[in-house]
């Protein structure tokens, strides 16, 4: 179903938030700057044949034209300050905080909301999926795969089952603080979740095919199917979540590894350590509660660990991270190379949050 109109809404008297409000204003701006820009064209054709009848009222109409120069170089301000709002009010009308996130102590708070800008914030499509054809790619907002349902049935029933959850880690571990409880929940996850590699050409008959959570775990679950690294990616974040870890220590990290392969993969911030540590899509750990035995992100002794991050998500923000030109060429090299992730690197496609 689609949302209702600004002005449906306005009509039927039902709320409207400040970004829908600016939206509006935005468009209303854009209708100006067009109407002024056609007034201008028009004046200067004016102006053009005055000047070669040499005619009188020149001076009148260069006035004129000066006039709506002004008049369409403050409109132009005044929009681009209002897409400049709209740029950051984008993503925190998505999705608000995790409902966890003030349970985390406040040293790692200040820590996760730093690392929130500490990149540049983008749109990142990808077309993820397709509709009744293989040729009707469908250019999707990364992030639309990383909204958790903390009632997802399947998901909550798995996590009961292994005891993954948050509770469930409070109960073996009744005086941790609530960050140690997401460290441990997490490597249960990361120890307890069978993820049997596939390619989607097997299963879908095309190359890339990024599968939903659910779609990952029953398939698992029921027909003990195979998926790929993002899909194991997708499903490793959406355990997370509803086991109850704050999705704002948790990341899935695109790039070419230390193999020199495009990858999918997961990526948490553990309190105890300090550090973003990578937790591998596509593999298992021990199934000890030791948070001592994953890497950091850029180790380069574990050869699916990210050399050259191409861009990471939450559910809330997506995030590029090639912040070098020595990136940038790795990236355009990537898009060319004729490794399967790497191929498809060519079809991700980034915008700023611009309307």
């Amino acid at each position: 179903m689609q949302n209702d109109s600004f002005l449906d809404k306005l009509l039927c008297g039902k709320t409207i938030t400040q970004r829908e409000t600016a939206l509006a204003a935005n468009t209303t701006l854009g209708e100006q700057i067009a109407s002024l820009t056609a007034q201008l064209q028009e004046a200067q054709r004016e102006f053009n044949s005055i000047v070669a009848s040499a005619d009188q009222s020149k001076q009148e109409q260069l006035a004129k034209i000066v006039a709506l120069e002004k008049e369409k170089t403050e409109l132009l301000r005044k929009q681009a300050e209002l897409q400049q709002q709209l740029a950051q009010s984008l993503p925190s009308d998505l999705i608000a905080n995790s409902p966890n996130f003030q349970r985390l102590s406040s040293a790692t708070r200040e820590i996760m909301n730093a690392y929130e800008n500490k990149y540049t914030k983008v749109m990142i499509t990808y077309p993820a999926r397709y509709l009744g054809k293989p040729e009707n790619r469908l250019d999707m907002d990364v992030r639309c795969f990383l909204y958790p349902n903390p009632n997802d049935w399947h998901m909550t029933s798995w996590l009961s089952e292994h005891n993954c959850r948050i509770k469930d880690v409070q109960k073996d571990y009744p005086n941790h603080t609530f960050d140690q409880l997401c460290e441990i929940a997490a490597v249960r996850i990361q120890a307890r979740l069978d993820n049997p590699y596939g390619y989607d050409s097997a299963r879908w008959g095309v190359n890339e095919f990024w599968q939903f959570a659910d779609e990952t775990l029953v398939g698992l679950v029921q027909r003990s199917q195979k998926a790929d690294c993002d899909d194991w990616a997708i499903l490793k974040e959406n355990l997370a979540y509803v086991a109850g870890i704050p999705y704002e220590l948790r990341r899935l990290v695109t790039g070419t590894t230390f193999g020199n392969e495009g990858h999918a993969t997961n990526s948490m911030y553990f309190p105890t350590l300090g550090h973003f540590y990578h937790m591998n899509s596509t593999s298992r750990c021990k199934d000890n509660d030791d948070i001592y035995q994953f890497k950091r992100m850029g180790d380069g002794s574990e050869q699916l660990n990210i050399e050259t991050p191409w861009w990471s998500s939450t559910p809330k923000y997506s995030y590029m991270q090639m912040t070098t030109g020595a990136q940038e060429r790795n990236f355009k090299l990537a898009r060319k190379s004729k490794k399967r992730m790497h191929r498809l690197a060519r079809l991700i496609k980034v915008k700023p949050y611009v309307f």
